[in-house]
């Protein structure tokens, strides 16, 4: 899950003397990353995605929500289902009637690269307070460096010490214009995760976090759908 890559940071010493930013936010880190930890819990996300980063209203906002229980997870984001389990990885697309299973992944995340590594790329972390309730940090990455973000903004709310919002800034690219054909445009687009409703009881049917409620293994690497999912499209993409 994005959340636990983001918020779920081990700071290398890779300052020569100690910084007293990154001192206080490893500890706040550490501790908004315990509701994460839970065995069961589950939390409410808005995606608000901006054309451009000074925009005041979004272009698209997807809706989503993350359970977890014990050693499985189940998301839906925006009609895509996954279900993440010790040996495989589910991902179903309802509208395509598409369902893919995949190795498990080593990490329950949605994000492409480890704050870990990003932190060494930092030009500057900043720590302000623009609420009494609500802890910001600006990460901000050197331009010599070719990331996937220009800068990271995590917000901590006081209130349970629970992840708020991480907002992604993305380099500025050069886009098909939507106006005028055969043109180009340039974009600096920006996505903000917006969490919300944490809660350490799960609503969902424990069949929901069972992989055979999903697909039945009928041959040496061959599945099929069962129940509503027997007349998708199965994808088997696990290695040995």
């Amino acid at each position: 899950m994005l959340v636990v890559r983001i918020i779920s940071l081990v700071f290398a010493s890779w300052f020569a003397t100690v910084n007293p930013v990154l001192e206080q936010a490893k500890a706040e880190f550490k501790k908004a990353n315990e509701a994460f930890m839970q065995d069961v819990f589950s939390v409410k996300m808005n995606y608000h995605i901006y054309k451009q980063a000074a925009d005041a209203k979004p272009n698209d906002i997807k809706t989503g929500s993350y359970y977890k229980n014990g050693d499985v997870s189940y998301s839906l984001i925006s009609g895509i289902e996954s279900i993440r389990t010790k040996t495989s990885v589910i991902a179903i697309q309802a509208e395509e009637k598409t369902l893919v299973v995949s190795n498990a992944a080593k990490k329950d995340n949605n994000i492409s690269m480890s704050p870990d590594s990003l932190l060494k790329f930092c030009s500057q972390i900043k720590r302000t307070e623009p609420t009494a309730n609500l802890i910001k940090y600006e990460l901000i990455f050197r331009q010599d460096i070719d990331l996937e973000f220009e800068k990271l903004e995590v917000f901590i709310n006081k209130n349970g010490f629970v992840l708020s919002k991480i907002v992604m800034y993305y380099p500025r690219q050069e886009v098909p214009s939507q106006d005028e054909a055969d043109q180009t445009e340039m974009i600096q687009p920006k996505m903000e995760v917006i969490y919300s409703n944490y809660s350490k009881i799960v609503s969902l049917d424990k069949s929901v976090f069972a992989e055979q409620s999903y697909v039945q293994l009928v041959a040496p690497n061959k599945y099929k759908g069962v129940g509503k999912y027997s007349g998708y499209q199965i994808y088997n993409q696990k290695t040995k």
